[in-house]
């Protein structure tokens, strides 16, 4: 563990890597879609001022122990490079596109059993290096912690800004199963009215949902509605 992240190298020979690794993540199903995901970190200062350094993202492949991990038992990493990003000024954030990473956590089991990712330079030692804060900076109260941000979006149901494959199945209703995320959902076609108020009504169940709230484990119908109390919520400008 450190306070600071030094990546780069220096004339006197010294070469510095950083090995960064995340839990905490929030659980995601397979109906939940990541848009996007980004990796900020906070360069405290430089050895050099002026000079830039690439500052490449590679993806660890096999386990490491922040409190013991030396250049000889240091992880195995990715050949490709994940995601760069260009450093020169300091005292400010920088951010790395870190996506395909972050949706392969979820892809292969608990994001939060990651191996992490290493940062390296892609300069000689005349660019010297770049420190970053680390979780262990002392003044992390006044921010600067490394942090992974990342969208992501429920694509349960049916929609119509998403595309589907459509089987019929006759009577037993119709089946569609989305181009996204391979969601299925099976809708069965209850009744329709010709009043003056003229009411469809459907089941809907998608795959991977088993709660019963009243019309069958995992159905819902088309027609449901959800009531939040506004005024038990908090709200800031």
């Amino acid at each position: 563990m450190a306070a600071e992240l030094p990546i780069g190298s220096i004339p006197e020979g010294d070469t510095y890597t950083a090995y960064l690794k995340f839990t905490g993540f929030p659980n995601l199903t397979a109906k939940d879609y990541i848009v996007d995901a980004k990796l900020d970190l906070y360069c405290l200062d430089s050895y050099y001022d002026n000079k830039t350094n690439t500052i490449n993202i590679r993806r660890i492949t096999s386990w490491w122990d922040s409190t013991t991990v030396t250049y000889n038992t240091r992880p195995s990493v990715c050949e490709d490079v994940e995601s760069y990003c260009k450093v020169t000024d300091t005292r400010r954030w920088y951010s790395w596109d870190i996506t395909n990473m972050v949706r392969d956590w979820y892809k292969t089991g608990s994001p939060n059993d990651n191996y992490g990712l290493e940062l390296t330079s892609q300069e000689d030692a005349w660019t010297g290096y770049k420190r970053f804060l680390s979780s262990d900076y002392a003044a992390i109260a006044d921010g600067g912690c490394p942090v992974i941000y990342f969208t992501y979006f429920n694509t349960k149901g049916l929609e119509s800004c998403y595309s589907y494959y459509e089987q019929s199945l006759g009577r037993s209703g119709t089946c569609y199963v989305q181009h996204l995320t391979g969601t299925f959902t099976h809708v069965y076609h209850d009744v329709t009215t010709s009043s003056r108020m003229p009411i469809v009504l459907n089941h809907v169940v998608t795959n991977g949902d088993f709660e019963n709230i009243g019309f069958g484990a995992g159905a819902r119908l088309n027609i449901s509605q959800t009531c939040i109390d506004l005024s038990k919520r908090s709200w800031y400008d």
